[in-house]
């Protein structure tokens, strides 16, 4: 019943096409202690990316079981969950000796968030894994976002996770 396991300090920057989301982009920064050993990796670089062989192994080993889940990634608009695509630019990285994943999620279709109610948020339902925002501003728009929209964080009394025990953050985006 010891939870959590694994923390992420993680940001994300979200894609618009006029007032329709896209693609959310991520960075994942894992804290000390990331067990390496499970994809099999001995050494890794002090620090930048990891070549194409290990970012491979993190990929099939550590990542693509994460689509089950839609890599912990949550978007509602109106209530309504949005479905994602497959993840692209997967890289994986060293930064002051933890590892950081980047990706970008698109959006299986996208989704005009113009006078609706979306939110976005980054939680592991079983608490396994925490997340946590890097700051206040962890979610933004990305460059190209209409003016007209904005975003503010949150805390998400609707989805509760770990049995109701912990409630995670999110962001509200409006357009």
């Amino acid at each position: 019943m010891a939870h959590p396991h694994v923390w992420i300090a993680y940001t994300a920057s979200v894609r618009m096409h006029g007032t329709s989301i896209v693609a959310i982009d991520e960075h994942w920064r894992f804290t000390e202690g990331f067990p390496v050993q499970l994809v099999g990796i001995d050494q890794l670089p002090a620090r930048g990316l990891l070549d194409a062989a290990q970012t491979k192994r993190f990929h099939d080993q550590a990542f693509a079981s994460l689509a089950h889940a839609s890599y912990f990634t949550h978007l509602f608009v109106d209530g309504n969950p949005q479905a994602f695509g497959e993840p692209t630019g997967f890289q994986v990285s060293v930064e002051d000796g933890k590892i950081m994943y980047s990706f970008q999620l698109p959006l299986a279709a996208p989704v005009d968030v113009r006078g609706k109610n979306a939110e976005l948020g980054v939680w592991d339902p079983s608490f396994y894994v925490d997340y946590e925002a890097k700051s206040d501003q962890a979610v933004s728009l990305a460059q190209g976002a209409p003016q007209s929209c904005s975003i503010r964080s949150f805390v998400d009394k609707s989805h509760p996770i770990f049995n109701g025990f912990v409630l995670p953050h999110a962001s509200a985006i409006a357009c």
